[in-house]
């Protein structure tokens, strides 16, 4: 990781996946998880590659976005203290629209007493983001030690209109949860 140096064998060279995969490697990017299986996050070019020369259409997850800091003019960083009560309210845009929305695209959720932070998304399925292999149209949240040199990230959750996601013992504390919760959506845009 993180060398300017990419090698293929002739079977993978004209595989897009493949290719955007292994130049994140160049970009200091760990792979992305989904449960128990490493390459399981198919929502960005970091989990599993596939053997196709156009496809698939997607993006880097919300984790390595935030890494690469290529929204960093529409993104928030949240990190709510055990000791007040907090709540974000707002508009989630696609990374497909960041030209044209006013609205944020990444959102960053820090811990005080914990490594790992968590991040959200709107994956919505337009543009160059159009046939993303996995969660499509849905809030995703990713986490990421971000004490880790190996920027391993994991698909936490993928959410419909009306789910929510608890996490307990938040900011490293038992019995503190923060909520996010996929309250609808409002044009292209989704509101948590």
């Amino acid at each position: 990781m993180n060398s300017y140096i990419t090698v293929f064998n002739d079977a993978v060279c004209s595989e897009v996946s493949t290719q955007m995969h292994e130049v994140g490697h160049n970009l200091n990017m760990g792979h992305s998880a989904h449960g128990d299986d490493e390459y399981g996050d198919q929502s960005g070019y970091m989990g599993l590659s596939y053997a196709d020369d156009e496809l698939p259409f997607q993006c880097f997850n919300a984790a390595k976005s935030w890494q690469l800091g290529w929204y960093d003019d529409k993104a928030i960083t949240f990190a709510p203290l055990a000791t007040a009560q907090y709540s974000y309210f707002g508009k989630l845009a696609g990374f497909a629209n960041y030209q044209t929305t006013p609205h944020k695209v990444l959102l960053e959720i820090k811990q005080t007493n914990s490594p790992w932070a968590f991040y959200v998304n709107y994956n919505l399925a337009k543009g160059m983001n159009r046939l993303t292999m996995e969660g499509a149209d849905q809030v995703l949240v990713t986490m990421k030690n971000t004490n880790n040199d190996e920027n391993f990230s994991f698909l936490t959750r993928m959410m419909d209109v009306g789910d929510s996601l608890v996490l307990d013992n938040f900011n490293g504390k038992n019995g503190e949860t923060l909520t996010v919760k996929f309250e609808s959506i409002s044009g292209e845009d989704a509101d948590i």
